[in-house]
């Protein structure tokens, strides 16, 4: 084999692999459906003033993008500066009406029973009968 002959297997050998980071490297929109645990959780990101670490931190315990949880941090300081927009949840403006005024320790205890699941909005989960 020459010299010529290795470096065109190495400039393919080269490509194929920047193929296929490209290929790995896709995002996927993936649309999560936000619960009202999510978003308590959110809204006392907000109210606490969190840091970034910390809102990261949450977002990845919840399984939710750091991005998408800056924007429903930003979605509900809108709501408090009394910005409407139609395209907000009737889930997150019940969410805000309930507890939007309410004490940030109050939030800061529901958000540790929710990450403890100690608490949960959601209906208890029927068991099977054997």
């Amino acid at each position: 084999m020459s010299l010529s002959d290795d470096l065109k297997i190495e400039q393919k050998t080269a490509e194929e692999q920047k193929t296929t980071k490209k290929a790995k490297k896709k995002r996927t929109r993936r649309s999560k459906v936000w619960s009202k645990d999510d978003e308590v959780i959110a809204l006392y990101l907000y109210r606490s003033s969190s840091s970034k670490f910390i809102r990261e931190n949450y977002a990845q315990k919840r399984d939710i993008s750091t991005r998408a949880m800056n924007m429903r941090i930003t979605v509900f300081e809108n709501l408090a500066l009394g910005k409407r927009d139609p395209t907000v949840q009737e889930q997150t403006s019940a969410i805000f009406k309930e507890y939007g005024k309410s004490d940030v320790r109050e939030l800061e205890n529901t958000v540790i029973q929710i990450l403890r699941n100690e608490f949960s909005f959601a209906p208890p989960k029927e068991e099977e009968a054997e």
